[in-house]
């Protein structure tokens, strides 16, 4: 799937994107309940005003980022490319200390496939699964332990899934186009975002029978071109890696994670950008018609005073 921007427009784009992932980083991780505090503690109006308006912000972000997945054209794959069995991956949205980041592990050497790798928590359907969502989430509460808010009915999925890609209570954003496996299995990403992580938590329950680590990776890192290199895997393919975290990570990870952040995340932050200078615009143009000019005020009658 090739990137609809260009590497010249990604270029161009740095610098905006960063200081918009600084701005989004300096927000509060209300989704975790978890407010970053000044040094001294600010009233509670104040407070209360902060949250509001972090929770707003985040919201609208997220929002963007779902309705971007379900513009995203996604074709299907004619089956002689794929064995016909079908699995599902959680891509994790999150924050670490405020910082937007994705959240990876470690494949353990005991797991029948992919020893070793960089992953996505995910796996194949079950019969208990009511729908790819169910499958990725099932698979990121079995390995990292982490729980989605979401709706457990396949009919709501389905029926409410059209009209608005994204659910406030919920925090399932999406889905990618699907992609074919070296294994030849069909994987549909499922896209995320489980807030702020507790680290000393996450540390605590994750599966260590099937992973061996797990770490994030800020998008403002992943955005960084110096971060991504292609390589050449076969066949003449050039497939990207990402080369800056604790880990390489390459492969079909790679890949999902390139599309997501190429057609997803960059389109989405830049959006997101435009649409809050232009509402600053209009409410500075409000305020200012709002405003006499100077000579109606100089003409207003003054106000008369008592001794």
């Amino acid at each position: 799937m090739g990137a609809s921007i260009s590497v010249v427009a990604f270029n161009q784009s740095r610098a905006r994107v960063s200081v918009e992932c600084s701005r989004l980083s300096a927000l509060p991780a209300v989704r975790s309940g978890a407010v970053a505090h000044a040094s001294a503690s600010p009233a509670p109006r104040r407070k209360a005003a902060e949250e509001k308006e972090a929770t707003g912000v985040y919201d609208e972000m997220l929002e963007t980022i779902a309705q971007r997945m379900s513009e995203i054209p996604k074709a299907r794959i004619d089956s002689l490319y794929h064995t016909g069995r079908r699995a599902a991956i959680m891509l994790p949205l999150c924050t670490v200390k405020g910082q937007p980041s994705v959240l990876l592990n470690l494949r353990s050497q005991t797991v029948g496939t992919h020893k070793g790798q960089v992953c996505f928590p995910g796996g194949h359907l079950d019969s208990t699964d009511e729908c790819m969502e169910t499958c990725a989430s099932r698979e990121v509460e079995e390995e990292l332990g982490l729980r989605v808010r979401a709706p457990q009915s396949k009919n709501l999925w389905e029926q409410e899934w059209p009209k608005r890609p994204y659910f406030p209570h919920s925090n399932i954003l999406g889905r990618l186009p699907n992609c074919v496996a070296m294994t030849g299995t069909l994987v549909t990403p499922v896209v995320g975002f489980y807030g702020e992580l507790d680290w000393v938590q996450l540390e605590r329950q994750y599966n260590r029978d099937e992973i061996d680590d797990v770490f994030t990776m800020t998008i403002e890192e992943l955005l960084n071109p110096a971060n991504i290199v292609h390589e050449n895997v076969r066949l003449g393919t050039n497939m990207p890696a990402f080369v800056s975290g604790r880990h390489r990570v390459w492969g079909l990870t790679a890949f999902i994670l390139h599309h997501f952040l190429m057609e997803v995340m960059l389109p989405s932050i830049l959006t997101f950008r435009i649409n809050a200078e232009a509402r600053e615009n209009n409410a500075a143009a409000a305020a200012a018609a709002a405003t006499p000019p100077p000579d109606a005020r100089s003409q207003s009658p003054s106000r008369l005073t008592f001794q």
